[in-house]
């Protein structure tokens, strides 16, 4: 097993295949991977979403693409970067604190 220093993950291979297909995270894939073992996105139709702390939005991102969910809710404390498939219902809040 190898260790991976601090910046190892900016040149990571899953690092540049995410940003190569337009994907915020390279979590993207280990979230993939999550719903293909639980069919998370196949549970049942018509579900609601809610993604608490969502940033950097890869599980948002990764259910913006699921059949069955309808609506996804997401909190933060930064503002998202990202577009979403047009037929994806979404609400991002951004919280601030001054």
């Amino acid at each position: 097993m190898s260790i991976m220093r601090n910046n190892d993950w900016v040149h990571n291979h899953h690092t540049k295949k995410a940003r190569d297909s337009g994907l915020v995270a390279r979590s993207y894939y280990k979230l993939e991977e999550i719903d293909q073992k639980h069919k998370i996105c196949q549970w049942q139709k018509n579900m609601t979403a809610l993604d608490l702390g969502c940033a950097p939005w890869s599980w948002i991102q990764y259910l913006a693409g699921c059949e069955n969910i309808d609506t996804i809710v997401g909190f933060d404390l930064k503002k998202s970067k990202i577009e979403y498939p047009k037929q994806s219902t979404l609400l991002l809040l951004a919280i601030e604190f001054f």
